[in-house]
């Protein structure tokens, strides 16, 4: 790990993900009845726990608005904002209320309705399969691909770097 990256990593006090194409493989599927579901991963469930344990809040703005948004985040313990149409705006004002910078915070995407939040952080990461605008203004690729523990992999980085403060 180059020692940008891991400096940007130890000042993380907030993790906010995007949910379809991050927590999800950005399928969504449909069943005879209408409903929605989608496919989570808990490996990174268990990634969003141990960073929680570490003292690192975490949150997801999406905007969508799926009942299986808020069944997963609500089994996580995590924060969630649904349908939102402007998430630059959205993260400002919850930055305002937990009295954070944005410098503090690594936002995880996929698509270009995360790009201005992606220009705006500390610690922009794209997923693998995520579309090319994105991976070109982030600061990490993940190796994994949405929905397939990418989110895990941000969590261990993160909490790889805090246990490496000797390492440069």
């Amino acid at each position: 790990m180059d020692f940008e990256l891991l400096e940007k990593l130890r000042k993380i006090k907030l993790l906010v993900l995007d949910c379809d194409g991050v927590l999800t493989d950005s399928y969504v599927y449909v069943n005879n009845d209408g409903n929605e579901f989608c496919r989570f991963s808990h490996r990174d469930g268990k990634g969003i726990q141990l960073i929680r344990e570490a003292g690192i809040e975490v949150a997801i703005i999406t905007s969508q608005k799926s009942p299986y948004v808020k069944k997963r985040c609500d089994k996580m313990g995590v924060e969630f904002h649904q349908a939102i149409t402007n998430k630059l705006r959205n993260l400002g004002d919850m930055l305002e209320d937990k009295k954070m910078r944005f410098q503090e915070v690594c936002f995880v995407g996929d698509d270009v309705s995360d790009i201005a939040v992606m220009n705006n952080v500390g610690l922009p990461i794209a997923v693998a399969d995520a579309e090319e605008e994105v991976k070109k203004i982030t600061a990490y690729i993940t190796k994994r691909k949405g929905g397939e523990h990418a989110v895990r992999e941000v969590c261990n980085l993160i909490l790889e770097a805090r246990r490496c403060r000797n390492e440069f």
